[in-house]
Formats: C-alpha cells, structure tokens, sequence
C-alpha cells in the first residue's frame, strides 16, 4: 500500500478573493460630486456670479438653473445678452469648476439633462 500524502495549495484562491475584495472596495469608495443644492444661496460661488462679483455684467434675462447630467447635479448658468462671449454662460459642477465640453459632448448636455429647476433670473 502506498502511503501517498496531497497537499492542496490555496494560494491562488486566497490571491484571487483578496484582489476581488480590494477591488469593490475600491469602486465603491467613488466620490460622489453631486452636493443637492435646491437653492443658490446654497453655492457662494453661484451668488457672486450672479451677483456681477467678477468681470461679467449680468442682464436681463440671465437665468441660473440645476440639472442632473450623467448622474450629477450641475448648473448652467445663462447670460445670453452679454457680448462677451466669456460671458454668456456656461455648466459647472457643485465646487464651481466649469466644465469644457467640445461641440458634441454639449450637444449630449442638451439633450440628456433631466430634472430641471430654475434655482435664479434676472428681470
């Protein structure tokens, strides 16, 4: 009788479970940017923009408005009688960073925003 002894190696298995386990961790630690703002108060950035704070004169008409893009909310502001094409608007994220968007990626903000809500206008 021969007296043979296995021996199972679970090595690859514990390598395996553990790169798993790190990598879900890790998805799902995601930072979220969205910062459920229902009013502009709620943003200083926003107010001292429309507030006329830096170099743009804000005219009538100049909206502010909240969507939901992609997941996150973010804001588009409007001043489209301004003739300073800096000016005139643009979308930003929850911190005030302003998104650039090439011709295409801002005809996709146009045409998948959702939950629109004017949070400022200007008479």
């Amino acid at each position: 009788m021969n007296n043979f002894t296995y021996t199972y190696s679970y090595q690859p298995m514990k390598k395996f479970l553990l790169l798993l386990v790190i990598s879900l961790a890790i998805g799902s630690c995601k930072k979220s940017t969205s910062c459920n703002v229902n009013s502009i108060e709620q943003l200083p950035w926003a107010v001292n923009m429309v507030a006329g704070g830096g170099s743009c004169l804000i005219y009538g008409g100049a909206k502010f408005y909240s969507y939901t893009f992609s997941g996150e909310q973010v804001f588009y502001f409007t001043n489209l009688l301004s003739s300073n094409s800096n000016c005139v608007g643009g979308i930003y994220y929850c911190s005030g960073n302003k998104l650039s968007f090439s011709e295409d990626e801002s005809r996709e903000f146009f045409n998948k925003r959702k939950n629109e809500m004017l949070l400022w206008s200007k008479n």
